[in-house]
């Protein structure tokens, strides 16, 4: 979270509740290889809110800031990572709006 603070191109939102912290948001904005187009978008890495605040809008209210964010900085598309053994997390990334791009792969050695 600390690398995300203060750099022009990272974003670092905290939601708060009675004075303390309840979730959280990192994001950045990317380009893509020239080899892919060279094209900006942006890229949420975590989102984050604490099991007894969740359902309550705190995590699409820190989205819906990093999407202002981005649209600031003339980005009209944005991309993010969810496990697929996180099915609260797909909903809720689908209920936003967000779309399957890609699958990832990996393999234990």
């Amino acid at each position: 979270m600390r690398e995300h603070i203060g750099p022009r191109d990272r974003l670092a939102l905290v939601a708060e509740s009675d004075g303390g912290p309840v979730g959280f948001l990192v994001a950045t904005l990317r380009k893509r290889s020239p080899a892919f187009g060279g094209w900006r978008y942006g890229h949420i890495y975590d989102v984050y809110v604490d099991a007894a605040h969740r359902r309550l809008g705190i995590g699409a209210a820190l989205v819906e800031e990093a999407f202002r964010w981005f649209r600031r900085h003339r980005i009209r598309l944005v991309q993010l990572q969810v496990r697929t053994r996180n099915p609260a997390g797909i909903e809720f990334w689908r209920g936003l709006g967000f779309e399957d791009l890609a699958l990832t792969l990996e393999r234990r050695l």
